[in-house]
């Protein structure tokens, strides 16, 4: 592609044992607004951090305008890569003006003082988004939407050829989520890439150019949201079945309906459990566990007294002593004024009737 201004090649990180991205490729002209869409944990912000070296100990290629950023030193990132973070810091005292300035801070050469140039493109990006009448306003008194909108006008000031939005619509109205989208989509159109990661689909697939599908570390689908995003997709990203159509005007949506059954839904819920084998087939056939999943049976309750029962070697008395009792599968005991042995029981018997004897065996060892 020889007008590429964010290429990737076989780009990889990992933190100790866990690889965030495998092998991920990819190459974006400019003008282009590239949304990022995937599952929590699928490795989004984390390739966003390694484009703009916030991470470095990453192997593979990254490329920006055709120049390799390996070599490259912070400040000189700066000046190409332009970063807006899902939340605001807490700026005590800070005002909109001051805060869209540090945007300009790259390119300042004297030691403090910003130029008359750099107040100008300032005041002109406060023009642009709306916010010059906010100028003088201290950052903690703004709303949501305008928050957002001052971190934008912050990373426009930079002048990128990249910039990378991170979640920009998470806690906004419906109202501020589509100026915020036309506002980062009139900057892709001036020649600018911007590369959004969010999880809102159906508003990516409105405004996106191209759309970049991940899941655990890896591209799964990339290209036009209304040829890539669709019901399969959404089950074999999400693991959730959805209706996936399209509006009077063409737009897609999507409209999620229930999680596929067979997922390891209950891992939410007892972490212990989720790798242990055959707890799948009994939190489904357990009447008791279904309670528990609607919250009528306290997780934290039983979950404090399982954690009590890991670390007491008398555990296996417990079980001898609860079987011998005849109490079996019926009952549980009632959390009142008792000891750490009657804690372990207690734990023990809700383990073995939510997940059976197989599960708890398995507790037992670890």
């Amino acid at each position: 592609m020889t007008d590429e201004m964010l290429g990737i090649d076989d780009l990889c990180i990992s933190f100790d044992d866990f690889e965030a991205l495998h092998k991920v490729s990819f190459s974006m002209p400019k003008g282009k607004l590239i949304g990022l869409i995937g599952p929590n944990g699928c490795g989004k912000s984390t390739m966003m951090k390694c484009i703009s070296k916030l991470h470095t100990r990453w192997t593979g290629e990254i490329r920006i305008d055709g120049k390799s950023t390996a070599d490259m030193r912070p400040v000189d990132i700066a000046k190409i890569v332009a970063n807006v973070p899902a939340e605001m810091t807490q700026m005590y005292g800070m005002s909109v003006m001051d805060m869209v300035m540090l945007g300009r801070y790259p390119f300042v050469n004297k030691v403090w003082w910003e130029s008359e140039d750099d107040e100008q493109v300032v005041r002109e990006a406060l023009q642009t988004f709306g916010l010059d009448h906010y100028r003088r306003k201290q950052i903690s008194l703004l709303s949501s939407g305008e928050k957002q909108r001052v971190l934008i006008a912050k990373a426009y000031v930079q002048n990128p050829k990249v910039m990378l939005v991170d979640e920009p619509t998470s806690h906004l109205d419906m109202r501020y989520k589509l100026e915020v989208m036309e506002y980062l989509r009139s900057m892709a159109r001036s020649d600018m890439t911007v590369m959004v990661a969010e999880h809102d689909i159906s508003l990516m697939a409105r405004y996106c150019d191209v759309c970049i599908i991940m899941k655990k570390g890896s591209i799964v689908s990339m290209g036009d949201p209304k040829e890539i995003i669709t019901e399969d997709l959404i089950r074999e990203v999400y693991e959730v079945e959805s209706c996936v159509g399209t509006d009077r005007e063409g737009e897609i949506y999507v409209l999620p309906k229930r999680s596929v059954r067979g997922s390891r839904s209950h891992a939410l819920f007892h972490p212990s459990a989720g790798d242990i084998p055959g707890a799948d087939r009994a939190v489904h056939r357990s009447r008791r566990c279904r309670r528990h999943l609607h919250g009528r049976v306290p997780y934290a309750r039983w979950d404090g007294a399982l954690r009590t029962a890991g670390s007491c070697r008398r555990i296996r008395r417990s079980v001898q002593d609860t079987r011998a009792s005849g109490s079996g599968g019926g009952g549980v005991p009632r959390m009142g004024r008792c000891d750490a042995e009657d804690r372990c029981r207690y734990g023990l018997h809700r383990l073995v009737l939510i997940f059976g004897e197989d599960v708890h065996r398995q507790i037992l060892r670890r």
